[in-house]
């Protein structure tokens, strides 16, 4: 117990000391926030009739700067030893990461399975459709070179054309960061396509909302789009810098290129043909999502 206090006199006593060297001349405890707790902040001297706090620990624990990009924590000559973080954002970046993909196979439609998923119209329309197998789940994970976005067709007949049948799919996987996730993808005879960008799939669910004329049996193609995941987190589209194709380098902001950070995804100008390496470039600014 009293090394409970001792510990609990000295977490008080950096936050003191922190108040301190950010400039704060009145400590003041009250309920600013209007929450049960107090909060701790200082106050700055006024200035044109307005009072500016300084520094803050709110109600939940939260250490508050209050003046944007004005106040530094330590000083060359007096730094602190360790700093620990469960997630780190820097606004002006903490490094730059490069990530170089191979050979990557040529997007196709019918990439798993060249003949389809065979499944009848009766089974889409009232209960729909798992798919999972080995041979399908394997090869996403390791025969297309890099993570890539889904993309699904359905066949009628001959002719796709003359028939009209709307569908969805419910993907499930892990996309390039890592992160187990689920997409619902809409597709008919004309392609569906994936956000994400995925590392591993290991089911999809696919079901039919509306079928138009008679149709006894649908064919399902799943294949491999253009996009292209990315294994670490960037926050703009302006954070690739640098973009080589080939021998060639790509502007990032060239119109042919589509950059997606909530997906981490690119979309390079020449799309993979099995025989382009890429080269992506970027600034990282957080060390976890």
């Amino acid at each position: 117990m009293k090394k409970f206090f001792e510990y609990g006199a000295r977490a008080l006593s950096i936050f003191i000391l922190l108040a301190v060297l950010l400039g704060g001349t009145k400590q003041v405890y009250g309920v600013e926030n209007k929450r049960e707790s107090p909060d701790f902040f200082t106050q700055g001297q006024f200035r044109n009739g307005v009072s500016t706090t300084l520094f803050r620990i709110d109600y939940d624990g939260n250490i508050q700067n209050g003046r944007n990009l004005a106040s530094d924590i330590g000083q060359s000559s007096g730094q602190w030893r360790n700093v620990y973080f469960g997630n780190l954002i820097v606004s002006s970046g903490i490094g730059s990461w490069q990530e170089t993909w191979n050979n990557l196979a040529t997007s196709s439609s019918d990439a798993y399975r060249v003949n389809g998923l065979t499944v009848s119209t009766n089974t889409l329309i009232r209960s729909g459709t798992n798919y999972s197998d080995f041979d399908f789940t394997e090869s996403f994970a390791f025969s297309t070179g890099a993570p890539r976005d889904v993309i699904l067709q359905a066949y009628v007949g001959v002719n796709p054309a003359t028939q009209t049948i709307t569908l969805s799919a419910i993907v499930y996987g892990t996309d390039s960061r890592g992160f187990a996730r689920q997409e619902t993808v809409a597709f008919s005879t004309t392609i569906g396509r994936s956000n994400n960008a995925w590392t591993f799939i290991s089911s999809v669910a696919i079901s039919a909302s509306s079928v138009c004329c008679t149709i006894e049996d649908v064919k399902i193609q799943v294949g491999i789009g253009n996009k292209i995941g990315l294994g670490n987190y960037f926050d703009r589209a302006d954070d690739i810098y640098k973009i080589i194709e080939g021998s060639t380098t790509v502007r990032a902001t060239d119109p042919q290129v589509t950059i997606s950070p909530t997906f981490g995804t690119i979309t390079p100008k020449n799309v993979p043909n099995q025989f382009l390496d890429y080269i992506f470039m970027h600034r990282g600014k957080r060390t976890f999502p």
